[in-house]
């Protein structure tokens, strides 16, 4: 549900630019980059927010995520120029790391890295746990 929600914001946000650009006044490369910083801080962010992850469970990163992503969609909803929109950016990247990469570890099983049968010409030489 989280990732539904979390991606199908972010997916439409691009629809918005013609309205946001004309009623903020501000150059369609503007709104563009506070979408381009999204992807950015959430790259950046996919490391600290997994660690944080590790340390206090699954269920308080992704409920701190959804937190930050209402912050992020109510200062970009509230933004009167392209630098409040910068910091919306900044916001949903850091809410997306939370919500948007941890549903799918949260409900599949752990994989060891033994379990999976090795097929090679090397395979004599490894030995299955």
């Amino acid at each position: 549900m989280l990732l539904s929600l979390g991606m199908g914001l972010r997916q439409s946000l691009g629809l918005f630019l013609p309205p946001v650009t004309r009623d903020l006044g501000i150059a369609a490369a503007d709104f563009t980059l506070a979408l381009a910083v999204q992807n950015i801080v959430w790259g950046l962010s996919q490391a600290a927010v997994g660690a944080i992850a590790d340390r206090f469970g699954l269920r308080v990163t992704m409920l701190a995520g959804a937190i930050i992503y209402v912050v992020g969609m109510a200062v970009m909803a509230a933004a009167s120029g392209a630098a409040q929109l910068l910091v919306s950016g900044a916001l949903i990247g850091i809410a997306l790391s939370c919500t948007a990469s941890h549903p799918g570890i949260s409900v599949s099983p752990p994989i060891h890295p033994f379990s999976i049968p090795v097929y090679s010409p090397f395979r004599p030489l490894f030995r299955q746990v």
